[in-house]
């Protein structure tokens, strides 16, 4: 795993770690949420395909951020 800017190591790694754990928890509540929502919304296509683009930043930035974070608060 590389994340530009931070080295990882076994004083990080624990924090890392439970940083992942939450965010995979917290994913698998929030996703079929959001796409049961996508599914029952009655907006026109192009609502749909740039709501889509908005959840799939949100999701990607809500994983690397707090790694991020997380990583050079304990480096």
């Amino acid at each position: 795993m590389h994340i530009p800017g931070v080295r990882l190591h076994n004083g990080n790694w624990h924090s890392i770690i439970k940083c992942m754990r939450i965010w995979l928890a917290a994913a698998m509540v929030a996703v079929p949420l959001t796409v049961f929502a996508g599914l029952v919304l009655p907006v026109g296509t192009e609502v749909k395909a740039v709501l889509e683009k908005a959840v799939l930043i949100l999701y990607l930035a809500a994983l690397f951020i707090p790694l991020y974070i997380t990583a050079k608060k304990n480096d």
